[in-house]
């Protein structure tokens, strides 16, 4: 196993994890989250399948979700049986340091008027093409403009960190936005801690001030293509940040897309699911606005929220077929990967909104 953050520092300091186990007051009941904590370090926590469970944790007298209970413990301080204490799990992402040493600026991200989108054969790009239509809507209300899509973190090929599926910047509110999207047309069964974490560790491993520099100096006007069709922002160098989970509610039943009581995020005729459920992030979404769930993961992120200056903002993303994009209308769907055999159907944007938002600061 390659070592991490958290492994170098069990090893160190217990001599490895089964004496990490033996030691740690309730480490051995807590295998399952100390295990891939052990092995990917807060660098590739965020991963885990552990993340997704919709169990119920076998901790406690009273059944607590898996992810809140695993958001709890990222916040308790480590203590031994011999009441000694360290730091918490979740102060492990501070020694999180930057990989890339290159801009993370794409200057080709605009190059086409029309955009050629792969449709995949069960519906893998949904949330890549979603991106993109993103990008190409430019500003969103409420979110602000939507600058860039898919940016490396990485500083070499093999380094294995995700990327920042959008970033975004509002000039009212002064904030760059890292945006992590989630969605599928049947209903996205990720929860929110593991977007939580996705998306803290990217700005974890993000060189902020160098971000900042790079869009100042390059955004819009170095775009190739049709730069002159993105707004001209006013930058703000000391601009502070914003993390933000944007996902689709998804549909109570495959019938509300065909009865047109519920709008796609993406044409059904790319990808039509055989069944629909409510996302995962908007059933965690209204039980934690309407204070009914999710306790642990909101005390998460107010803490995380304290200690960097930033703010977390849960939205929830929304269609309107009633009008049109002044900018970017036209948008063809491609069935295989070099973008050569066209979907034989014409699709338009259409305006991309927050219907919903919770923000914890």
């Amino acid at each position: 196993m390659k070592q991490n953050l958290f492994s170098e520092w069990v090893d160190n300091v217990f001599g490895g994890f089964e004496y990490f186990l033996e030691s740690v007051n309730g480490a051995p009941l807590s295998a399952d989250m100390w295990a891939p904590f052990y092995e990917n370090g807060p660098e590739g926590f965020y991963r885990d399948s552990i993340l997704n469970s919709l169990g119920d944790s076998a901790m406690g007298k009273t059944p607590l979700a898996m992810t809140e209970w695993i958001a709890a413990q990222l916040l308790y301080p480590i203590k031994t049986k011999g009441q000694e204490e360290y730091k918490r799990p979740i102060d492990f992402w501070d020694e999180l340091k930057p990989l890339r040493n290159k801009s993370y600026f794409t200057v080709d991200h605009n190059k086409k008027k029309c955009f050629k989108l792969y449709s995949g054969k069960i519906g893998s790009r949904n949330e890549e093409n979603l991106a993109k239509l993103l990008y190409l809507n430019d500003f969103i209300p409420s979110l602000g403009n939507i600058i860039d899509y898919q940016v490396s973190l990485k500083g070499k090929q093999s380094d294995k960190i995700g990327k920042i599926d959008l970033v975004g910047y509002s000039e009212e509110n002064r904030r760059f936005s890292l945006i992590e999207l989630k969605y599928h047309p049947a209903g996205s069964h990720e929860t929110l801690l593991r977007c939580v974490l996705e998306i803290y560790t990217y700005y974890k491993f993000l060189d902020k001030e160098r971000f900042i520099s790079d869009y100042i100096e390059n955004y819009p006007h170095n775009l190739k293509g049709h730069a002159s069709d993105r707004d001209e922002l006013a930058f703000d160098s000391n601009a502070k940040f914003e993390l933000i989970i944007l996902f689709d509610g998804g549909a109570q039943d495959i019938s509300e897309y065909a009865n047109d009581e519920q709008t796609p995020l993406l044409p059904l005729n790319i990808y039509y699911p055989n069944q629909a459920t409510y996302s995962k992030q908007f059933i965690e979404f209204m039980e934690m606005k309407g204070n009914l769930g999710q306790d642990y993961l909101y005390m998460l992120c107010k803490e995380i929220a304290s200690k960097e200056d930033i703010i977390f903002r849960f939205c929830k993303l929304a269609r309107s077929e009633d009008s049109t994009n002044e900018k970017f209308e036209a948008v063809q769907f491609m069935e295989d990967k070099e973008k050569i055999i066209p979907v034989d159907f014409d699709w338009h944007i259409g305006k991309y909104y927050i219907q919903e938002q919770f923000i914890i600061d």
